[in-house]
């Protein structure tokens, strides 16, 4: 249960993240998207756990330990370097830009600059872009959710513990987050980028 909720913290705190960010831009989040952002991001970390406790079943223990430490080391490696991997993305539009897929782009406009998720500029988040952003948010919490099996009887108190969890991080961050997040967000990715190391390194003994 302990190493569920330094988790579910940890990938929480990128839903923080993007949710100050949004707030520092006056983009209004109301509820019905706020609770968009939290299901989705919620349901695949959920869909995480239980592919890793069906994978569990069935490959040697030491092969799972070596696959969650793998995810965890590398999860936790671009974390403490996503805003450096962010200013070179920034400063480098034209190597994504010349692509012709225009979804991967898009979704790289929003990771490099979470204000660009508004689509129709009315400076407030509807459902759909709220659900882009939990994509986005997603793919994190998915791949921590493969490093940590449970009883497949536990499977819906994960969902709703990690709704809860993100249901505060989202809800901090739209409400006080934008006066915070300059100041935040890199020490936040270094804290996070650590903790999820040691939690790989867990995984050895």
């Amino acid at each position: 249960m302990t190493k569920l909720l330094i988790l579910i913290l940890v990938v929480s705190f990128d839903s923080f993240c993007t949710l100050s960010a949004l707030s520092s831009n006056a983009i209004k989040v109301k509820a019905l998207p706020v609770i968009t952002i939290c299901t989705t991001c919620s349901l695949f970390f959920t869909l995480g756990v239980l592919l890793s406790t069906l994978l569990k079943n069935v490959i040697p223990i030491t092969l799972f330990n070596a696959i969650s430490f793998a995810i965890l080391i590398l999860l936790g490696s671009y974390s403490i370097f996503s805003n450096m991997l962010k200013r070179y993305l920034t400063k480098r539009k034209n190597l994504y830009k010349n692509f012709k897929a225009g979804e991967v782009n898009f979704f790289i406009d929003i990771y490099l600059d979470e204000s660009k998720a508004d689509l129709d500029g009315s400076n407030s988040l509807n459902v759909t872009e709220a659900f882009l952003i939990g994509l986005m948010l997603s793919l994190d919490t998915f791949c921590a959710g493969i490093t940590l099996s449970y009883s497949l009887s536990k499977i819906p108190i994960c969902f709703i513990l990690t709704f809860m969890v993100n249901l505060i991080f989202v809800l901090f961050g739209v409400k006080i987050g934008g006066k915070l997040n300059e100041y935040l967000k890199d020490n936040v990715s270094y804290f996070g980028g650590c903790v999820l190391i040691m939690l790989g390194i867990s995984k050895l003994f």
